[in-house]
């Protein structure tokens, strides 16, 4: 798979398990499912770790915005401007709890956090 199309469907399967999560709960198939088709796509990317910014309101990965990923993942450009962080890492081993428990902070985050910590 090419690394745009690689990045596309890494940024849509994000998205969709964030969709979902504000949905349904923590362990309902879709948001499982959703976590742990992104942790297969980090693990095949043959990469130790996987970054995902913010930066103008648009995605950023390796200095170059993401265009087609940027119009999908509005709302998770919205929830790193919340969180006020410049993106994600992941790496290549998460576990689907770990993507789940980010899921988890993300549908109870509706306003800006006061800080990271």
């Amino acid at each position: 798979m090419a690394d745009a199309s690689r990045y596309e469907d890494l940024v849509a399967r994000l998205c969709s398990g964030l969709r979902h999560r504000r949905m349904y709960f923590s362990a309902h198939p879709e948001v499982q499912a959703a976590a742990g088709e992104l942790r297969v796509l980090l693990a095949e990317g043959g990469r130790e770790f996987f970054f995902l910014g913010a930066a103008q309101g648009r995605l950023v990965h390796e200095g170059r915005f993401l265009i087609g990923s940027t119009v999908l993942g509005r709302r998770l450009v919205e929830l790193l401007e919340r969180l006020r962080c410049g993106g994600l890492l992941f790496r290549s081993g998460v576990e689907t709890t770990e993507v789940v428990a980010l899921f988890d902070v993300a549908a109870g985050l509706n306003a800006p956090t006061a800080s990271l910590e």
